[in-house]
């Protein structure tokens, strides 16, 4: 899809745009549920996707994935599943109907 759109004169920004819209989302779907169990093969694999869309969407001007990710406003898959799942766990902890499921680890019942 990004080449397509590459090779009909789509510029950078629009083509970071589709990208996050379409195909980030697959790379990070429902990822609290599974990407603490990944393996660092597989996280390799994920991130080489990402990398992939990197080179297409800068072309010429790509060097490097740290500065590719910084030229585009992109985080690494990694630290956006660790994210993710920091999010969800902290969604987790404040829910009153979903703190049930943790176990309380809190040593002084009397303070939250």
């Amino acid at each position: 899809m990004l080449r397509r759109l590459k090779s009909l004169g789509m510029q950078l920004r629009e083509l970071r745009n589709i990208f996050i819209m379409f195909i980030l989302p697959k790379l990070t779907y429902a990822s609290p549920a599974w990407s603490s169990s990944l393996s660092l093969t597989q996280q390799r694999q994920l991130e080489r996707v990402q990398k992939r869309a990197c080179r297409i969407i800068m072309g010429d001007r790509y060097t490097t994935y740290e500065t590719a990710l910084i030229t585009l406003d992109l985080t690494s898959l990694t630290d956006s599943h660790t994210k993710l799942l920091k999010q969800f766990g902290e969604r987790l902890i404040s829910h009153p109907r979903h703190r049930h499921f943790l176990p309380d680890n809190n040593p002084n019942p009397d303070m939250p």
